[in-house]
């Protein structure tokens, strides 16, 4: 069974906050102005680092840079390639790798 883990963005001190997620849901709900909410997809990159909604990806090396979303139910990478189709996931787990997060990097993007 996947960890069900969240981590928060804090809009004004620009920093990404990793707390147990009845911590996490208390913040959010008394601050939500405040926060945006991000969720653990279960997987972790090729170097062991979890991955969340809202990284940077580097699906394979030679593609383009992609981001996680969570859209219709799932997690998916988003990226430019194939006219903004998405990629899945069992194509690549293996070759998979953070770069970055929108928040603190949409340069990459």
């Amino acid at each position: 069974m996947k960890d069900i883990k969240f981590r928060m963005w804090h809009i004004e001190l620009k920093d990404l906050i990793y707390r147990p997620n009845f911590e996490v849901f208390e913040l959010v709900d008394r601050y939500p102005h405040m926060y945006i909410l991000e969720q653990f997809t279960g997987l972790k990159d090729k170097n062991g680092k979890e991955i969340y909604e809202g990284d940077i990806v580097k699906p394979y090396p030679e593609d383009d840079n992609a981001q996680i979303i969570f859209i219709g139910g799932c997690f998916r990478i988003a990226t430019k390639r194939k006219n903004n189709n998405y990629l899945f996931w069992n194509y690549m787990k293996s070759e998979i790798e953070i770069i970055g997060n929108i928040h603190e990097n949409k340069d990459l993007l």
